[in-house]
């Protein structure tokens, strides 16, 4: 507060008085009109505070500073997009049944625990009335996502913007916490996104010139072995069935991928990766980390799909919007499999707001209530991670999210050494790997046992894989080799391996593992895992020297590196570990021609029987030696001849074991299609008329009149153009500016 004292008459006292108030009133103090016309309620949760620029001294790099107050006209006009997240109902018990491991159906989630439609609605309206425009609803009720200028978010939420530096970069972000009616804000958790320079990094470190041979960097096949998965490749269990979402700003090239699997023999396909664009835009160019993400999790589970969720940028709003279009994907598509997803990336607690993780925390209870099982790689910054990743370890002592979050497996970081067989040689915690203890997030029941460290809050990470650059992996990059490390390389590693695993259970007719934790943490100690018992992530100046690594868990390599051949018969049980292959998965062919498919199957199996799932029916029947099927009951079903009324058949085979059945997965498809015949009806190719008359430039639009002729809108040529039935070409309306459509009614008029 602010006093002066001026000698001076009581009607000047008033006048001054009355000065003030209209002052406050038009919004002096940068208060906006709404402030004092309507109850209001300020979130405080939905920023972080920032501070003036130093007014002498150096500038901390790492530290957000206010570089300017005012805004210009035209930063003022710019566009922001930002979330409103409501809160769900019943939060905590959500979680407590999530950590029983209960499967939670999407109907259950919506009437018992998903935010009112009806508060959602009325979120919507005001957002609405403010002149915001919604760019995406979803069914659950979590989120609005809406996009305004920053003039009129500023009015409508009664917030400052002012330009921000941080890590040598100006944003527009906004300096004090927004304001909702107060009617809204029980019901919000906060308002996300109006300071873009709080944005997670990715936990990717480049070897660009140490490429020497291949022991290392290794190869996914080599890693593979030394954590005791070849054995599970040669049962037949490659991830066959199950998806992998990788959440990412970006997508790999498909040329770097082919090279990968091509150059270290990895039997894996293109028609298993999927981009799936989650935020429209412009997306950045092609770098490591997708590459490396898509590269070893379809390596290390190379039966698997992996789907490729861009955001166009690691902007915490974005990111939310695929995780809500992963969970979509997963209830509304079972046929995907789509219960692994790996993160690369993440943000010291210290440096986000409360909002966000609360948030955050709401994505990945509704993921893991649908069965997804979420890694996060736990961070390169040590257990002072910095602002910028990459071994930056200037941080005070904190934990990154999403690593923390109670409902993601957060992958902590070793160094790898194999022996002259291709063993592991010594394994021991790598100095950079993020771990510690959070702030956020309370210790769930589950995250006990030997070696975990006393107190009430969450420990991370909770596993780990090898991440030391100096002892790497390989990447196809540019087309060209070069060697990375960081827990980026730990978390895609791990989501491979969890895709064997639930295909594993798939096999023996179990539902997919869910949330890990409740289920590894028990096997502490065991020879499920190669416990990680040497080395440190203390390097930091704040880190005060408190985290080693140690028998039983540890907050640097959480409970160690799989032993995935043990671990995957425990959480399969006593069955025998079988895997089903089926190939091809797809096949087209023309009516009249003959289409084979055959199933390969580890153990010994004792008897076969082919189903068939015609398109548009849900139900599976035997095949039998009948008709245009032979070899039903064998490993090889031969179609001959095929029909057009097959097309879009789906076949399994059940495969008899002594003990049990396993159906293999994924389903193959047939496709029966006469293909198109195409003509040139006019152009250059077979002309008809003058060669002039019939060259198109971009026709982007055509139409049908009743006399059979066809117009054309022949964009760069600015004209109308006729095609006659017989190809003669004509142009009877010229002068037009780039048309692009055209349309004609019963009348013939265009």
């Amino acid at each position: 507060m602010l006093e002066m004292k001026i000698p001076m008459s009581s009607k000047q006292s008033f006048l001054i008085v009355r000065l003030w108030v209209a002052t406050m009133l038009l919004g002096g103090f940068l208060l906006p009109v709404q402030a004092v016309t309507r109850a209001q309620v300020v979130l405080s949760d939905s920023i972080k505070p920032v501070e003036l620029a130093p007014q002498a001294g150096p500038v901390n790099p790492h530290k957000p500073f206010i570089s300017r107050i005012a805004l210009t006209a035209g930063e003022s006009a710019a566009s922001m997009e930002f979330e409103v997240a409501l809160k769900m109902h019943n939060f905590s018990e959500l979680q407590a049944r999530v950590a029983r491991g209960e499967r939670i159906s999407p109907q259950e989630m919506l009437a018992r625990y998903e935010p009112l439609a009806g508060d959602y609605e009325a979120v919507a309206a005001w957002i609405r009335s403010q002149g915001l425009t919604i760019t995406r609803q979803d069914g659950n009720h979590i989120a609005i996502f809406a996009r305004g200028k920053i003039s009129q978010i500023q009015q409508a939420l009664q917030v400052t913007f002012s330009r921000v530096t941080f890590e040598g970069k100006e944003y527009t972000s906004a300096t004090n916490a927004p304001s909702v009616p107060a009617t809204l804000s029980p019901i919000l958790l906060g308002i996300n996104g109006l300071q873009p320079h709080i944005r997670p990094h990715t936990h990717l470190i480049v070897k660009p010139n140490s490429l020497t041979g291949t022991n290392p960097p290794f190869l996914p096949s080599q890693v593979a072995q030394a954590d005791n998965a070849s054995s599970l490749y040669s049962s037949n269990i490659t991830g066959e069935g199950e998806s992998i979402a990788i959440v990412i700003d970006t997508f790999p090239s498909t040329a770097d991928l082919v090279s990968f699997w091509k150059t270290y023999g990895v039997s894996q396909s293109l028609n298993n990766i999927q981009f799936i664009q989650v935020v429209s835009g412009t997306l950045p160019s092609t770098s490591e980390e997708e590459t490396l993400d898509t590269e070893w999790s379809s390596s290390i589970a190379p039966g698997a799909r992996v789907r490729v969720y861009a955001t166009t940028a690691l902007n915490t709003t974005y990111l939310d919007e695929a995780y809500q279009q992963v969970y979509n994907d997963a209830i509304n598509h079972p046929e995907y499999g789509l219960h692994q997803m790996s993160m690369s990336y993440g943000l010291g607690e210290t440096y986000m707001t409360n909002s966000q993780a609360r948030t955050d925390a709401q994505y990945f209870a509704n993921l893991a209530g649908a069965g997804v099982t979420i890694f996060a790689s736990s961070g390169d910054g040590a257990s002072t991670p910095g602002t910028t990743g990459g071994e930056d370890t200037s941080g005070p002592l904190q934990v990154e999210s999403p690593s923390s979050d109670v409902n993601v497996n957060g992958v902590g970081g070793t160094t790898l050494i194999l022996n002259s067989n291709g063993n592991e040689s010594s394994e021991l915690a790598w100095s950079y790997s993020g771990g510690g203890v959070s702030e956020y997030f309370t210790r769930p029941s589950w995250q006990t046992g030997t070696g975990v460290p006393s107190g009430t809050m969450r420990a991370v990470p909770d596993v780990a894989c090898p991440a030391d650059p100096n002892n790497g992996a390989v990447l196809f990059y540019n087309g060209a080799q070069t060697v990375v490390g960081g827990t980026s390389w730990s978390s895609p590693t791990w989501a491979g391996y969890c895709a064997l695993i639930n295909q594993a259970r798939s096999n023996a007719g179990l539902s997919q593992i869910g949330l890990l934790g409740p289920k590894i943490y028990p096997l502490l100690g065991s020879t499920n895992f190669r416990d990680i018992t040497s080395g440190s992530n203390s390097v930091g100046a704040n880190s005060g020297r408190k985290y080693s690594a140690g028998t039983g868990y540890d907050p640097v390599t959480g409970i160690g590196v799989p032993l995935m051949q043990a671990l995957t018969q425990t959480l399969v049980g006593s069955s025998p570990l079988m895997g089903v292959q089926i190939r091809p998965v797809f096949q087209a062919i023309m009516p009249g021609q003959s289409a084979s498919f055959t199933v390969s199957a580890s153990g010994n199996p004792i008897g076969y029987q082919w189903q068939r799932m015609p398109l548009g029916s849900l139900t599976w029947s035997n095949l039998s030696d009948t008709g245009a099927y032979s070899g039903s009951a064998t490993p090889t079903l031969t179609v001959n001849p095929a029909t057009s009324a097959m097309s879009g058949d789906q076949l399994q085979c059940v495969v008899q074991f002594a003990s049990g059945a396993v159906t293999s997965a994924p389903k193959a498809v047939l496709t029966v299609e006469t293909p198109l015949t195409i003509t040139t009806l006019a152009g250059q190719a077979g002309t008809t008329g003058t060669t002039a008359s019939s060259d198109f430039a971009y026709p982007s639009g055509i139409a049908l009149d009743g006399s059979g002729n066809l117009y054309i809108a022949d964009y760069q040529n600015n004209a109308i153009r006729k095609v006659t039935p017989a190809g003669v070409v004509t142009t009877p309306y010229a002068g037009f500016n780039a048309p692009n459509g055209i349309a004609a009614d019963g009348s013939n008029n265009l």
